[in-house]
């Protein structure tokens, strides 16, 4: 885009006002950090720990058993010894249900500081940390929930999908559905801002991404109802609350480039959809 932009007069909303200052904020770099990274004892405690099935009996609600056989009965020796220990608890003690959706509780987290780090290059404030923080990881407990109520987990769904390379394992096809969309979710989550690759078929395009993971999540942990939630929350949500917002600003500050783009470019999140 070019160089000239016009004056910032919109009114920064809280999720985007960082984009529009030039230095670091040292405060909300450690604030997210910090917060991203208490999500994982506590998405742990319910998975390994069995505080999400403690908590379904103090509810009255029925949880999943302790579903199939150990991660370590499915890998070969020498990988199966890759798995490391977290307090006492080994990770491959856990059924590949749960480490599934762990893994993908530290994966979100990793690519987050990947953008932070290493995309971002500019200052988030503690408030924007803090809402980002706590809505990943709303999000990443309701995904494990439903993982372990008796009523909405993928455990059992049917039908059964072997994995290539380990065809002793199966999988239901929501969680093995799941397993492809958060990969490609987050290959396709670069969050730069382009008018090529990606951001050439969609304007948002991180937001897409975004959206593709989730839903993986989703249907990982609690099948096709979770992840069709997942789906048409992000989608409603990004088309009715942040993108007009995100579009205001990027009028302000881009002017008649960012017209001209939205021109070239219809397709707002995921081409094809929306």
């Amino acid at each position: 885009m070019s160089s000239q932009s016009a004056p910032f007069k919109v009114k920064p909303h809280p999720m985007i006002y960082w984009r529009s200052r030039s230095s670091m904020n040292p405060a909300g770099t450690a604030t997210f950090v910090g917060l991203r990274t208490l999500d994982l004892p506590l998405q742990f405690s319910l998975l390994a720990r069995g505080t999400g099935s403690a908590l379904f009996s103090l509810l009255g609600l029925s949880s999943i058993p302790v579903d199939g056989h150990p991660a370590w009965d499915y890998l070969p020796k020498d990988t199966a010894r890759i798995l490391p220990s977290v307090g006492n608890v080994p990770l491959g003690d856990l059924p590949v249900s749960r480490l599934i959706v762990l893994a993908m509780a530290i994966g979100s987290t990793i690519k987050q500081f990947q953008w932070l780090f290493l995309v971002n290059h500019l200052p988030l404030d503690p408030y924007s940390a803090v809402i980002l923080s706590r809505y990943n990881t709303i999000l990443n407990t309701i995904s494990t929930l439903c993982l372990l109520n008796a009523t909405t987990s993928s455990v059992f769904a049917y039908p059964r999908v072997r994995v290539p390379f380990l065809s002793n394992v199966c999988l239901s096809l929501p969680t093995a559905v799941g397993v492809v969309l958060y990969v490609v979710g987050m290959a396709m989550e670069t969050g730069k801002m382009l008018q090529t690759g990606l951001f050439g078929w969609a304007r948002h395009a991180p937001y897409g991404a975004y959206t593709i993971w989730r839903t993986g999540c989703g249907l990982a942990a609690g099948g096709w109802v979770l992840g069709a939630a997942m789906a048409l929350w992000h989608i409603f949500s990004f088309k009715d609350i942040t993108l007009p917002v995100v579009r205001r600003y990027m009028i302000a500050k881009h002017g008649q480039d960012w017209e001209e783009y939205e021109r070239k470019v219809k397709w707002v999140i995921v081409p094809g959809i929306y």
